[in-house]
């Protein structure tokens, strides 16, 4: 009876808005300018996902790390992460017992990420090439 009653419950922040959050992912370089159409992949232990910049792209929450690695013609590739914080709305969980917290940090929706990931991205640097000289 009991897990049936924590099975429909699902946990507060559960119920709230779920074990998904959308993030924005951009990249800039370091004056501001946006660096548009690179292709960017982000993951965290809950999965891998594909987006290209700036867009939107729909994770599952998680306690851990998410990662982003981006990469773009004409500039160096570029990656970082961002660390999930607990969510204040899971606290509550507290009060009806502690139990549905539980359920919410085991599918991640206690846990949020910023919601806007920004990677620095540098144009490539081209070496010159010396000229080769004319034989006459």
């Amino acid at each position: 009876m009991l897990l049936a009653t924590l099975a429909a419950l699902g946990g507060c922040a559960s119920a709230v808005d779920g074990f998904k959050q959308t993030v924005m992912v951009r990249a800039a370089t370091l004056d501001g300018r946006d660096v548009a159409d690179a292709e960017c992949e982000v993951a965290n232990d809950k999965g891998t996902w594909h987006v290209r910049t700036p867009g939107a792209v729909t994770v599952h929450r998680s306690a851990n790390a998410i990662t982003v690695a981006c990469v773009r013609p004409g500039y160096v590739a570029a990656g970082g992460a961002a660390t999930s914080v607990f969510r204040s709305l899971a606290m509550g969980n507290l009060l009806v017992g502690g139990l549905p917290v539980v359920l919410d940090i085991a599918n991640g929706s206690a846990y949020d990420y910023p919601e806007t990931l920004v990677l620095n991205m540098q144009p490539a640097e081209t070496a010159a090439v010396p000229a080769i000289p004319k034989q006459r």
